[in-house]
């Protein structure tokens, strides 16, 4: 019917196999049919004998030879070696013969008249002579030359012709394996495509159905719906966060204006002539309002991070960024008393988010300074195992709590459900935790014997 899409033939695997065994068959039939005709049409020619002439002409042979009045070697012809033995069995004169074909003759002289041999059995006949001495001819079931010349210099016949058919239906079967090894390749190079696709979160676009066997397409089928119904997931899961950032960056927007009247009124306050009390809550309220702005600002700042495809990566150099950590971190350590070690770090390159990550690993340096005591050390190190990246940064503080280790890096979580400790909102870990899992690794967090550790872990592209 006219306007009906037909759907693409497709064979099974069995199916394929059996096509793939039948069509080597019927090459190979056809190469040795075409071999056959070819070795008739050089016997009919003339160019060789048929494998029998020695068996068919033994007869005339020997009768010639044997009613000669003296032994003539041009009674021989060419397809037969011959050995003329005295009678007390001492070998007289013979044609060129190798050491197996005189053996050969030596036990057809002693009534042997049949011995085997590579890649022909031999045969030998007795002719007796006039002057009492004995000649054996020897000869097989081998196709000749026509020409004494072409059987004396050229390869054996038979063998050339052997070895021939045996490379035709090699080739044969060399060909037709190659054929339907492509089909499958193409089916399993689209199988890897798509796996690719989906792996590397490209889901907006359609996989190529293009399989030639029925269980890789039906196999494609799942993977696209899979990719269907991902796309969908992620889709709205990308909508939500992007739906959530931007209320997020709203509601940081909308607070900046009142928390700036709130600050600059409070700075107002404390340059009046207060009370010592007055004074106090005026200096509370502008502290207070300077760190719920410093809150709004990581609002922000992570409300940017939370939107797919906005960070652009590029190549770093991996000591580059530890000399920016070095002086981070001992100018966080130098005021309170700390010490600040660094490992000194391998010759990596990666492909990252330069910035994010410069602020992932200082949010976590500041975080251990923050509970480490005076007197403490605080210690950044690194490690790089197959294709990821570990930065580790230890404290020598009272470590994380159990609830801590559960539940850290989720948003605006502090260990405390009160209020923020010593100005710490809870954000940063979860920002340390997003830039990780961007650059396929995750955020770790641990007790060690002296303290606490946070290991950050991204892949090296």
């Amino acid at each position: 019917m006219e306007g009906r899409v037909k759907r693409k033939k497709r064979l099974g695997l069995t199916a394929l196999f059996w096509r793939y065994l039948l069509t080597t068959a019927v090459l190979a039939v056809m190469i040795f049919a075409l071999w056959w005709i070819t070795l008739m049409v050089l016997i009919r020619s003339g160019v060789v004998l048929p494998a029998a002439t020695a068996e068919w002409m033994l007869t005339p042979t020997v009768e010639a030879i044997g009613n000669a009045p003296a032994f003539d070697e041009a009674l021989i012809p060419y397809w037969y070696r011959w050995a003329r033995f005295d009678a007390d069995g001492t070998l007289a004169e013979s044609g060129a013969l190798s050491e197996s074909q005189l053996r050969g003759m030596k036990n057809a002289y002693g009534g042997q008249l049949l011995s085997h041999g590579f890649p022909y059995g031999k045969y030998h006949a007795r002719v007796p002579l006039s002057d009492g001495s004995l000649l054996i001819l020897q000869y097989d079931y081998s196709t000749p030359y026509s020409s004494a010349w072409a059987q004396r210099y050229l390869p054996d016949f038979q063998v050339c012709m052997a070895v021939i058919l045996l490379l035709l239906l090699l080739s044969a079967a060399m060909a037709t394996t190659r054929c339907y090894t492509r089909i499958l390749k193409r089916d399993a190079a689209l199988l890897t495509a798509a796996t690719e696709a989906i792996a590397s979160q490209r889901l907006d676009e359609p996989l190529e159905d293009g399989a030639g066997v029925r269980e890789l397409s039906a196999v494609l089928e799942t993977i696209e719906k899979l990719r269907q119904t991902l796309a969908g997931s992620l889709g709205a899961q990308w909508a939500m966060e992007e739906q959530r950032s931007r209320e997020i960056a709203a509601l940081a927007h909308d607070l900046k204006t009142p928390l700036t009247i709130i600050g600059g009124n409070a700075e107002l306050l404390v340059e009046e002539e207060l009370t010592p009390a007055q004074r106090r809550s005026a200096e509370t309220i502008a502290r207070s309002a300077r760190h719920i702005g410093a809150y709004v600002e990581q609002l922000r700042m992570l409300s940017a991070q939370m939107r797919p495809g906005m960070a652009e990566r590029g190549e770093i150099l991996l000591s580059e960024l530890f000399s920016q950590w070095r002086g981070d971190g001992e100018g966080l350590c130098a005021p309170k008393g700390i010490r600040f070690e660094v490992q000194e770090p391998p010759e990596v390159r990666l492909r990252a988010e330069r910035d994010a990550l410069r602020r992932a690993v200082l949010n976590l340096i500041d975080n251990a300074v923050r509970f480490t005591p005076r007197g403490g050390t605080v210690a950044l190190g690194t490690g790089a195992e197959e294709n990821m990246l570990t930065l580790t940064v230890r404290d020598t503080g009272p470590g994380f709590s159990q609830e801590a280790l559960l539940r850290a890096g989720r948003i605006l979580y502090t260990g405390d459900a009160s209020r923020p400790r010593d100005g710490h909102s809870g954000i940063g870990l979860c920002y340390v935790r997003q830039v990780a899992q961007r650059h396929g690794g995750e955020l770790y967090l641990t007790n060690t014997d002296c303290g606490a550790s946070a290991s950050l872990t991204v892949r090296i592209e």
